[in-house]
């Protein structure tokens, strides 16, 4: 089947760009730059109530039924804190952070 796929014509004219290459390879790099940056400031204790208090908050609120109010934002979209409130209880910082690096990164 694989052999099938591959003399296909649709995957032979399948061709990147230098274009396509250099930005998957750019996003990447940032991804992995602000994910090193964000664990190192976890780690060094240089992260503040802003950066991860007040989200904790958000997240906690969301899982139990109330509605978040965060004072730099405004009322934030519940559905999309339901969906990210697993996170939160993995207890890992990292985890969080991580994943808001790539999905910055994968829209910017």
């Amino acid at each position: 089947m694989l052999q099938r796929l591959m003399d296909s014509n649709k995957v032979s004219n399948l061709r990147f760009s230098l274009t396509d290459v250099l930005i998957v390879i750019a996003v990447v790099v940032y991804i992995l730059y602000w994910s090193y940056l964000s664990i190192y400031r976890i780690i060094t204790f240089q992260a503040g109530v802003f950066d991860l208090g007040s989200m904790s908050q958000d997240f906690y609120l969301v899982f139990h039924g109330s509605s978040p109010y965060n004072l730099l934002m405004g009322f934030l979209n519940r559905d999309i804190m339901i969906l990210f409130s697993p996170l939160y209880f993995t207890h890992s910082l990292f985890a969080i952070v991580i994943t808001q690096t790539i999905f910055l990164g994968a829209t910017g």
